[in-house]
């Protein structure tokens, strides 16, 4: 038996498990239909079941544990009979499930250690915690995951004929409609789902004790937060060292509500750093060559380092000739063919100013502590905003990158291998949970309005991730909203501060963790 599957067999069941007709410890005998199918025989033909339909759970709330004396005993009493005693060895702890049944068990410190937080936390909400303090207990996270197959009707007369199986210790267990058929996860067999071995758990201990697994939210807002403090307090520095205070020049081409929403918050991000801002209001009718004007003015402001057109610009005005006119020494926005390419580049310069919202992807993963090296990253998307930058810095810090797009040939099995995914394709719930390597990391650019006529606009935003399927397969994922947008114009921010850095010759700011110091990152 494994150590997993043993901690949480007794986690859940406890030593008293014969007296809640859990187990039958003394049956013998056959059914009528022949021999119950031994624990191999049921792992093997539950194998591609799990594979295919089994869902994650963790457990609930805390388990409490205390150090054993050698030699002390604990005794399992089923109908006011001694069924076991279990006795410490040197160094294993008393543990006691946070369950109805209160039941205790020891465990060997070393698998304590490995499947339970050391980090005691706080329970003094407990109903019991007067009583579990005084015999000097501690309360604990544990950290294990399981599989879990839901028994019905269908399933029960397949495979638990007999409505019984073996365990992998050698005892009966009885089966019902209702019951979960339970096999223990390993970070080793997460993306599989294979299995090794099997057992039941009681509906009602089930519902008790274990809650289905959900990812990690990776907070934008909070990071974006972060990162806008970090800005703050760096372009404070710059004024009081070189009095220079970064200035942001925001042109907005017509009446476009959407984009108006976008420059209001750019701006209201910069005025919460103390940046100086310079707004520039067109009309729709606007001439290309006046809109020209507009940018060389800018261009030669020295109270201006970084320069943003909102797009999009009404048709008859080209956006590349636009773009280009904007100094490379003011592209806010990182998206100049210079800055590009030394994106790119391995090595040389860095560029001045990276696109912003890959930029907040990276800073996201960074700061959510997600190692990049090694890993196998695949963006779906190839825009020159997102898709392409996006895959450069990820290859910056190490990644193995794959890019996806609309002429991609089996997309789901190349996203299924991703231990990151950043998906950016523009489409609502493009990406399926059942896509997913179990335990990957999801970045979801996309911000999409689907009708909704619950909300007072008529629509509500979403990603191009399914996330209420892909909650349940990820570890970690950002939400549509308050993922990746906010992050966005945090990353403006710093980029105009690098821009200010620049024009007194200072070393721009790079993303927080660097794979090579030359790199884009």
């Amino acid at each position: 038996m494994t150590e997993s599957l043993e901690l949480t067999l007794r986690c859940q069941l406890g030593q008293n498990m014969a007296g809640n007709g859990f187990i039958l410890p003394n049956a013998t005998e056959e059914s009528p239909d022949g021999k119950i199918p031994t624990q191999e025989e049921t792992v093997k033909m539950l194998g591609p079941l799990f594979a295919e339909k089994a869902v994650q759970f963790k457990k609930k709330g805390i388990a409490f544990s205390k150090a054993a004396s050698a030699g002390e005993v604990l005794e399992t009493i089923v109908n006011g009979k001694v069924e076991t005693k279990n006795t410490a060895k040197d160094g294993d702890m008393i543990m006691r499930a946070d369950t109805s049944a209160r039941e205790r068990f020891f465990l060997p410190q070393e698998k304590f250690q490995r499947l339970y937080d050391q980090t005691p936390v706080p329970f003094d909400d407990h109903a019991d915690a007067a009583e579990l303090k005084a015999e000097g207990f501690k309360a604990f996270v544990p950290l294990g995951r399981i599989l879990a197959l839901h028994v019905d009707a269908e399933l029960l007369a397949k495979y638990f004929p007999q409505g019984k199986c073996i365990a992998a210790w050698g005892s009966e267990m009885l089966v019902e409609e209702g019951d979960m058929v339970c096999a223990p996860l390993s970070p080793e067999n997460r993306a599989s789902k294979s299995i090794g071995e099997v057992y039941r758990i009681e509906k009602n201990v089930f519902a008790q004790t274990y809650v289905r697994d959900e990812a990690e939210l990776i907070d934008g807002k909070d990071i974006s937060a972060k990162v806008r403090a970090d800005v703050k307090a760096a372009a404070d520095k710059l004024l009081l060292e070189h009095g220079v205070k970064p200035g942001l020049a925001v042109i907005l081409v017509g009446e476009r509500k959407d984009s108006q929403s976008y420059v209001r918050n750019k701006k209201k991000a910069a005025a919460e750093v103390d940046f100086h801002t310079v707004d520039v209001d067109l009309p729709d009718t606007v001439s290309q060559e006046d809109l020209l004007k507009e940018v060389e003015k800018l261009n030669v402001d020295p109270s201006v380092h970084g320069i943003l057109v909102q797009l999009p610009l009404p048709s008859h005005i080209d956006e590349p000739t636009i773009l280009k006119a904007i100094k490379v020494e003011k592209d806010a926005d990182g998206f100049s063919a210079l800055n590009i390419g030394n994106l790119c580049l391995k090595g040389g310069d860095p560029p001045l100013a990276i696109p912003c919202t890959p930029a907040g992807c990276i800073e996201m993963l960074q700061r959510s502590d997600i190692d990049m090296s090694g890993k196998k990253a695949v963006v779906i998307g190839r825009s020159n905003i997102v898709g392409m930058p996006v895959a450069a810095l990820l290859q910056s810090c190490d990644a193995t990158v794959t890019v996806c797009h609309s002429r991609t040939k089996n997309m789901e099995d190349i996203v299924r291998t991703a231990d990151i995914v950043v998906a950016a394709i523009g489409k609502a719930f493009y990406v399926k949970g059942s896509w997913l390597k179990p335990g990957c990391v999801v970045i979801d650019v996309g911000i999409n309005a689907v009708d909704d006529a619950s909300k007072k606009a008529g629509y509500r935003l979403v990603g191009d991730v399914d996330f209420e399927e892909a909650k349940f397969v990820a570890s970690k994922i950002t939400p549509v909203p308050g993922g990746v947008g906010p992050m966005t114009i945090a990353m403006l921010l710093k980029n105009t501060l690098n821009l200010a850095r620049h024009s007194v010759q200072l070393q721009r700011i790079p993303l927080r963790k660097t794979s090579n110091v030359s790199d884009a990152a």
